[in-house]
């Protein structure tokens, strides 16, 4: 059914950078996000100008029975092309499982899962987050041993 396929929302503008897929790693604990990189410029700069660059950030969020809970935030720095070529690119996110998921006994069972994609604005442990530049995956995750 549908409840059981990965549902992307464009809560933001995807013009720039998109979430595709993610998925969960039960036994490194760590869930990953592709992030597609769209255009070559407005990421705050080139490699070569310090300070220079952006950041898209990816909050993780479960569903343990009583609606979605922060897990934790990560992301991945992010600058202009400054070779000429054209987009689009794939960064991933890694975001670790914080202590509670970390100690979920790995028995196969099935979690809602949330990953919140923002350019520049973290979304600060909120699970109903909406970013201005990016967009969300809802999606199940299992604790397969």
């Amino acid at each position: 059914g549908k409840q059981n396929k990965i549902i992307i929302t464009d809560t933001g503008s995807t013009a720039f950078e998109a979430i595709t897929s993610c998925g969960y790693h039960p036994q490194r604990k760590e869930l990953t996000c592709p992030i597609e990189i769209r255009q070559n410029a407005a990421y705050s700069g080139q490699p070569a100008l310090q300070p220079a660059g952006s950041y898209e950030f990816v909050q993780f969020c479960v569903n343990y029975g009583a609606g979605f809970v922060p897990v934790n935030v990560n992301g991945v720095h992010v600058h202009d092309e400054a070779f000429g070529n054209r987009p689009n690119w794939y960064m991933t996110a890694v975001v670790p499982a914080d202590d509670q998921l970390f100690q979920q006994p790995l028995t196969g069972q099935t979690l809602r899962a949330r990953a919140i994609l923002s350019w520049n604005i973290s979304p600060a442990s909120d699970c109903n987050f909406q970013p201005i530049w990016g967009n969300q995956a809802d999606f199940r995750i299992r604790l397969d041993p």
